[in-house]
C-alpha cells in the first residue's frame, strides 16, 4: 500500500495544537488572559415581580477566546426594581427597567431587566376592615402590595394598615385598596401600573400614598384598575386603566391623576367595576360607563361607552355596586335591581340570562346595601339579615353548601357591612364582630390558615370592626 505524505498543519490545527499545549503544559493561552470585553446573557430580560433568573457573565480576550468568568462583580442600577447576588441570581423586586451589569478589571457588560407586575386577580383576594376608633386592617393577598404593609407578604390573619389620622371608609379593588381619611384626604396602595393609585405615578406602591387632588373627598371606590370617588359637591372624577372608557371622560387613555367625569350631573353615590363604572345622579337616575359586552351599563344595548349613558329604569335609586361583569342598584324602596352578566344567576331573578336593563330582585327584600364579587351578589337586608346569591363553588354564598342560587339564600346571624371579593365574602355583625367565607387560598378569610369555609366564620384577632372594604 502507498503512504500518503503528511498533510501541512493549517493555521485552525496550530491553534488547536497551541490551545492543547496551553492547558497539558500551562502556558499562555492565545490572546492571553487580559480581559478584552464582557457581556451578558440574555442581553435584555423581562421578569414578574417574585421572579428569579440566573444570568451569565460571558468574558473574552482580546481573540475572542472566553476567559474564566471568576471575580466578576455584579451590580443593580435599581434595586427596588431589582436585585443581584454576587453569582449572577436576580430577583424581580418591583415593576420598572433596570440594568444589570458585571464588572471584570473595569471591563463591564449589561443587560436590560423590566420587571411587570404581578398578574391581577379578576376581583379582590384580600379584604380590608375599618374600626370604630378609626384604624383599619388588612388581610389575604399581598403579592401587588394591597395590603398597605410596605411589603408584598400576603396573610391569613389582619395586619394594622400604618395610617394615624383616622380612616373613616375603605375599599378594596382587583389589585389596590383605598381609604378616605378623616381629613377627607384620599390614600391608595398596591397595584399602580395603570395609574390607578392617582399619585401622579404608574409604579406599585407598597403603603398609603397620597391621591393627587387638592379637595377633601366624601366617598372613594376602588375597580379592577380604575378609581374612582366623589367631592362633598357631588363632582365625580376617576384615574387609572381606561381601556373600555371606564374613566368617563371620552377617552381610551390611562390616567394616573383624578380627571372629572364628561357630564353636567352631580352624583351621590358611585362604583368601579370591573372594567366599568356606575353612579347615582342627585335626582335618582343611574349613569354607567365603560365596557358594556354583558350589558352592565344597563342602556338596553353591549356597546361600551366612553360617557355616561342612562340605564333604562325610570326607578328613583339611591345606591349603586358595580361588580366584575354586573351592575345592582337599590331603589328608594329599598327593591334591588340588577342587569349585566348572569351566566352564574348573579343577578338574582332566578334565570342564567344576561340582562341589558335594570331586572328586579326576586322575593321582593328590602336592602340597605349591596356588595358584588365576581360572580355573586350579596345583600344587606333591612332587618339586618345577609341575602346572597349566583355562584357558590367556592361556598362564597355562606350557605354551607357549594352549589349555584338563582335566588337570594338567607344567612344566620345579623350584620351591619358586607363585601364581595372574587371568590370570598365577608362581613361585620352587630356585635361588630368581622366573619369571612367562601375562598381562602390567599388567606383572605382572616381565619389565621388559608382553608376555605362554606359558612360565615369569625377573622382572627378579637378586633371589633364597623366596615368592611367593598
Amino acid at each position: 500500500m502507498r503512504l500518503r505524505p503528511p498533510l501541512p498543519a493549517t493555521p485552525f490545527l496550530v491553534l488547536l495544537i497551541l490551545v492543547s499545549a496551553a492547558c497539558e503544559e500551562g502556558i499562555a493561552r492565545p490572546g492571553g488572559d487580559t480581559v478584552a470585553g464582557v457581556s451578558v446573557d440574555p442581553p435584555s430580560k423581562e421578569l414578574t415581580v417574585s421572579d428569579q433568573f440566573q444570568f451569565d457573565a460571558i468574558v473574552r480576550n482580546g481573540l475572542g477566546i472566553r476567559l474564566p468568568g471568576l471575580g466578576v462583580t455584579w451590580t443593580s442600577s435599581d434595586t427596588s426594581v431589582v436585585s443581584v447576588t454576587s453569582s449572577g441570581l436576580a430577583h424581580a423586586v418591583g415593576e420598572g427597567t433596570a440594568t444589570l451589569a458585571a464588572t471584570l478589571e473595569g471591563v463591564s457588560g449589561s443587560s436590560v431587566v423590566t420587571v411587570l407586575a404581578p398578574p391581577l386577580p379578576v376581583w379582590p383576594q384580600h379584604t380590608c376592615a375599618r374600626a370604630g376608633t378609626g384604624q383599619a386592617w388588612c388581610w389575604g393577598r399581598g403579592i401587588g402590595g394591597e395590603l398597605g404593609m410596605g411589603d408584598r407578604f400576603g396573610g391569613a390573619v389582619p395586619r394594622l394598615l400604618p395610617l394615624s389620622d383616622g380612616v373613616v371608609s375603605i375599599t378594596t379593588g382587583a389589585g389596590h385598596s383605598c381609604a378616605v381619611t378623616g381629613d377627607g384626604t384620599a390614600r391608595c396602595w398596591g397595584r399602580g401600573s395603570e395609574g390607578q393609585l392617582g399619585n401622579a405615578t404608574s409604579r406599585s406602591v407598597l403603603s398609603p400614598v397620597p391621591v393627587d387632588h387638592d379637595d377633601a373627598w366624601a366617598q372613594l371606590t376602588a375597580g379592577g384598575r380604575h378609581t374612582c370617588g366623589l367631592d362633598a359637591d357631588g363632582v365625580l372624577r376617576c384615574w387609572g386603566w381606561n381601556g373600555f372608557g371606564q374613566l368617563g371622560n371620552a377617552t381610551t387613555v390611562n390616567l394616573s391623576t383624578p380627571v372629572i367625569i364628561e357630564s353636567p350631573l352631580r352624583f351621590s353615590d358611585v362604583s368601579a367595576g370591573g372594567n366599568h363604572t356606575c353612579a347615582v345622579a342627585v335626582d335618582g337616575s343611574v349613569w354607567c360607563w365603560g365596557d358594556n359586552r354583558n350589558g352592565q351599563l344597563g342602556d338596553g344595548t353591549r356597546t361600551d361607552a366612553l360617557l355616561p349613558v342612562r340605564a333604562q329604569s325610570q326607578a328613583t335609586y339611591v345606591d349603586v355596586e358595580a361588580g366584575t361583569r354586573h351592575t345592582c342598584a337599590i331603589k328608594d324602596d329599598g327593591m334591588a335591581d340588577c342587569w349585566g352578566a348572569n351566566d352564574r344567576a348573579q343577578l338574582g331573578d332566578g334565570s342564567l340570562t344576561d340582562h341589558l336593563i335594570p331586572s328586579r330582585v326576586s322575593l321582593n327584600v328590602r336592602y340597605d346595601a349591596l356588595a358584588l364579587g365576581a360572580s355573586h351578589t350579596c345583600g344587606l337586608g333591612r332587618g339586618r339579615r345577609l341575602w346572597c346569591w349566583g355562584e357558590g363553588a367556592s361556598g362564597q354564598l355562606g350557605d354551607g353548601a357549594s352549589v349555584l342560587r338563582g335566588n337570594p339564600t338567607q344567612l344566620e346571624g345579623d350584620y351591619i357591612s358586607v363585601s364581595a371579593g372574587a371568590a370570598h365574602t365577608c362581613g361585620v355583625r352587630v356585635s361588630l364582630e368581622a366573619f369571612c367565607w367562601g375562598a381562602g387560598a390567599q388567606g383572605q378569610l382572616g381565619t389565621g390558615d388559608y382553608d376555605g369555609r362554606p359558612v360565615p366564620t369569625p377573622v382572627a384577632g378579637g378586633v371589633q370592626f364597623v366596615q368592611v372594604g367593598s
